[in-house]
């Protein structure tokens, strides 16, 4: 595609460049005719002076025109250059949401290692890149799902999943910690419930016997 707008785009430069010039010929008069009449010889050697004097002002005149039809041209050939590329670019990606696996970026971790986030039909899932392909997590926050799809969508570029990532990442990490605290905190309390339980039960025997 690129290949043949920049043929197409030679073509016209080339076409603007070599306009043809324009010419005045003059018929000039023998030796024997201006021997005869050296009036009409005299006519024409002023009318042949004038007709070089016109083209050459009409030569000017063409040269410039010429220079305004280049740059119009190049004008021309950048402007259609560029709706095409965009054209291309937004069709790309109009296909690529169409896939069935469809990366939407990641981060690199360092070490030939990576965080990714792709999107396998309807799920978005965050998987890490390394010696093998291991399943971080999957966003099931409706929400949060919609919001990196419509920033994807709308910027049409993995990009911004740089600072995306990060802050999911961190966010679900937080999640996570509260998560292990509160369940250390209720599995602490089961053992303290459990060992007054036992006590309970061990004054109980005591006082029966």
């Amino acid at each position: 595609m690129l290949k043949v707008l920049k043929t197409i785009a030679g073509i016209i430069c080339v076409l603007f460049l070599l306009s043809p010039s324009i010419a005045f010929a003059a018929s000039e008069p023998s030796v024997s005719d201006c021997l005869e009449n050296k009036e009409k010889c005299g006519e024409t050697a002023q009318t042949t002076k004038d007709s070089q004097n016109q083209s050459e002002s009409l030569h000017d005149f063409v040269s410039a025109w010429d220079y305004v039809k280049v740059v119009i041209a190049f004008i021309f050939v950048i402007a259609l250059l560029y709706g095409v590329l965009k054209f291309v670019n937004k069709r790309n990606h109009g296909l690529q949401a169409h896939k069935l696996v469809q990366n939407l970026g990641g981060t690199t971790l360092g070490n030939n290692r990576s965080v990714q986030v792709i999107k396998v039909g309807e799920r978005v899932l965050v998987v890490g890149v390394g010696q093998n392909v291991e399943l971080l997590t999957q966003i099931t926050d409706n929400e949060e799902r919609e919001k990196l799809l419509r920033e994807y969508n709308e910027l049409g570029s993995s990009e911004t999943y740089k600072t995306l990532l990060p802050t999911f990442l961190e966010k679900r990490k937080r999640t996570q910690k509260d998560f292990r605290t509160e369940f250390q905190s209720r599995l602490q309390e089961m053992k303290n419930e459990r060992s007054e339980l036992l006590n309970k039960m061990e004054r109980k025997n005591g006082d029966d016997e």
